[in-house]
C-alpha cells in the first residue's frame, strides 16, 4: 500500500562522473562510475522504493556537452529501472553551457541561466537552487533566484518545503570551510524566513554535516565519489570512501539518514590549503 503522507528519497552528491573524458580526478584512480553504480545497486538490494533520486551537483568533473548526454541517458535508464524521476542540480564542477546543452537540450536561449526549479510531491515543495558560481569554487545563489524563492514561497505548501543546493550554509562551527561554501548565507536565510522551509539539504565538502540555522534543519551529505577529511584546516585528505542519504519527510518533519558504502578509506591525494584563506 502506497503511504501518501510519507516521502522518501535518495539524496546522493558529487558523483564526479567522467565518462566521454575519462580524466583521472586528482591522479587517484577512483573510478566514479563504479561508486554511482554502486549506490543504485545498494538502493535496490535494500529495497528502499524512494518516490525519487536527488543528485545536488557535481555530476560530471569540469566535462563536456557529449559527458552531460551519457549522463542524461544514464539517469534516464536509473530513472526507468525504478520507476521514479532523478532530479539534479548543479555543483562548481560543473559546466553550465555544457549541461545546458547536453544534458537540457539547449531548452534555454542564454547558456549561462541559472538552473533552478520546485516540484510539488506528496504535499511536499522540493525547491532546487543553482549556488554555482561560474569559475570559482564557492557557491553563491543570485539575486534573480533569491527574487523567484522569496515568491516561491509566498504560499505555503501542504506538507513544507525541502530545498536543495549543492555548496552548504555557513555555520559558525563550518568557519574554518568559509572559503569554499555558500558566500550569501545570510540572504538566503532572509528569503527562508517565515516560510515553511523544514530542511536544507547541500553537499560540495565531502563529508557529512548536521547543524541548525535560524531553526531549520542543514544536512549535508558527503559524496559518492570519494571523502574528504578536513579535520585539519590546511591539509585536506582525499581517501577512498562513499556515502549517500536516505531522506525519509511527514508533515514538516525531515529524518535523513546516511549510509556509507564499502570502502577502504586509504588517503590518495593530500591538499595544503592557503592559511589566508581561513
Amino acid at each position: 500500500m502506497i503511504d501518501t503522507k510519507r516521502l522518501m528519497f535518495i539524496h546522493m552528491s558529487d558523483i564526479h562522473l567522467s565518462p566521454v573524458s575519462g580524466k583521472n580526478l586528482f591522479n587517484m584512480g577512483i573510478d566514479t562510475l563504479k561508486k554511482c553504480k554502486a549506490v543504485f545497486n545498494d538502493v535496490r538490494r535494500r529495497g528502499l522504493n524512494p518516490d525519487f533520486f536527488m543528485i545536488s551537483g557535481d555530476l560530471i568533473h569540469e566535462g563536456t556537452v557529449e559527458d552531460y548526454r551519457w549522463l542524461k541517458q544514464f539517469l534516464k535508464q536509473k530513472s526507468d529501472e525504478f520507476a521514479v524521476p532523478v532530479f539534479v542540480c548543479l555543483g562548481n564542477h560543473d559546466e553550465r553551457e555544457a549541461f545546458w546543452i547536453g544534458y537540457k537540450d539547449a531548452g534555454v536561449s542564454d547558456l549561462r541561466q541559472s538552473y533552478y526549479y520546485s516540484l510539488m510531491i506528496k504535499g511536499f515543495r522540493l525547491i532546487v537552487l543553482d549556488s554555482k558560481n561560474d569559475g570559482r569554487e564557492e557557491g553563491l545563489i543570485n539575486e534573480e533566484q533569491l527574487t523567484w524563492l522569496r515568491n516561491e514561497l509566498h504560499e505555503p505548501s501542504e506538507r513544507g518545503s525541502i530545498v536543495i543546493l549543492h555548496h552548504p550554509l555557513l555555520c559558525s562551527p563550518l568557519s574554518y570551510m568559509k572559503y569554499s561554501i555558500l558566500q550569501n548565507t545570510d540572504e538566503l536565510i532572509s528569503a527562508l524566513a517565515g516560510s515553511d522551509a523544514c530542511a536544507i539539504l547541500s553537499g560540495h565538502i565531502h563529508f557529512n554535516a548536521n547543524y541548525q540555522i535560524e531553526g531549520i534543519m542543514n544536512a549535508v551529505i558527503s559524496a559518492v565519489s570519494y571523502g574528504i577529511d578536513c579535520s585539519d584546516p590546511v591539509l585536506h585528505k582525499f581517501m577512498d570512501d562513499s556515502t549517500y542519504g536516505v531522506v525519509e519527510a511527514i508533515d514538516h518533519e525531515v529524518l535523513v539518514e546516511q549510509y556509507s558504502m564499502p570502502s577502504t578509506k586509504t588517503i590518495k591525494y593530500e591538499l595544503p590549503i592557503d592559511r589566508k584563506l581561513l
